[in-house]
């Protein structure tokens, strides 16, 4: 527990005044996605099962530093980035749960991800 500058007490070490679209996945995801946003290279690709992922890495280019978001039946809720590949196999990171280059196959299991490839110019 830490004391914050008016005298309140917080978990975190820090205050930090985040926008939205910077600190909630399902509002990261929609201003990334979002053309006029000048982020995104060509269309959001959708992963619905472990079959997919080999076709996305080989033919889709997708590179690291990518974003990766997770989605449920209530949407998007988790953001990751893609830190690198196998021949078959998407490789990310997060930190909510401490993962550094995760492989996607392993943790897909009934979710479905979408991948942002973000322009080079960006």
């Amino acid at each position: 527990m830490y004391k914050t500058a008016d005298g309140t007490v917080t978990v975190r070490a820090y205050e930090y005044d985040f926008t939205s679209a910077c600190s909630l996945a399902r509002r990261q995801y929609e201003y990334f996605s979002k053309l006029e946003n000048c982020y995104i290279n060509g269309e959001v690709i959708e992963i619905n099962n472990v079959d997919q992922i080999e076709n996305a890495v080989d033919n889709l280019g997708i590179q690291i530093g990518d974003l990766m978001y997770f989605a449920n039946d209530n949407g998007v809720h988790h953001a990751t980035m893609i830190t690198g590949f196998t021949n078959d196999d998407i490789l990310f990171s997060a930190h909510t749960r401490s993962r550094q280059n995760q492989s996607l196959a392993e943790v897909l299991g009934t979710e479905k991800v979408y991948i942002i490839r973000i322009r080079d110019d960006a």
